[in-house]
């Protein structure tokens, strides 16, 4: 994104979906800001989980939960496995995306791994995905509401409690408020 400054990468934000929210890839979603460069932007929808449970065999077990995540509408035959390595090691199968929020970056599931190099991981379908200046404009236009991301956004489970955290983050920053708190179903609340 440019700013008097010159460009100002969103790579480790969050972007929070408004009320106002037109496309049903995004309605309520929190998406995490990966990558965010003159080429584009790629990013994973955090809270939406899928009815579906994996399993990974060897090496990546203790890591994983059995969860599912689709992470966007691109691509959604791909899989895409989120890990923040332990204590800043690089390991060997390890490709790195941001240095934000403790050095998220993906693996190779296929590959084998030591699970002790690995503090969390989150296997996701899909991604989110802007060509050149497509997020800049968005956020321009406040199709989104930027906020900080927490270490542990990621790879949190209870992202209604995540996203409440998330908007009252957002409005102790003091930006505009655009959006809904309120469950899909306010009868149920």
């Amino acid at each position: 994104m440019y700013t008097d400054d010159g460009f100002v990468s969103l790579a480790g934000k969050l972007l929070v979906a408004p009320a106002a929210m037109i496309d049903a890839n995004f309605v309520n979603a929190v998406t995490l800001v990966l990558v965010h460069n003159d080429d584009g932007a790629f990013g994973l929808v955090l809270d939406r989980r899928i009815d579906a449970e994996v399993g990974l065999d060897g090496d990546w077990a203790p890591l994983f939960d059995g969860s599912l995540w689709e992470g966007g509408p691109c691509e959604q035959e791909r899989l895409v496995p989120l890990v923040r390595p332990r204590n800043g090691r690089i390991p060997d199968n390890y490709q790195p995306l941001t240095d934000a929020l403790g050095g998220l970056g993906i693996v190779d599931v296929r590959a084998s791994a030591d699970a002790a190099d690995y503090s969390a991981m989150r296997l996701f379908i899909g991604y989110a995905g802007w060509g050149p200046g497509q997020l800049d404009g968005e956020v321009a236009f406040g199709a989104w509401v930027v906020a900080d991301a927490d270490i542990d956004d990621p790879f949190a489970t209870d992202y209604d409690v995540m996203r409440g955290r998330i908007l009252r983050r957002v409005h102790l920053q003091a930006q505009p408020f655009p959006v809904s708190i309120f469950p899909d179903d306010v009868a149920a609340n």
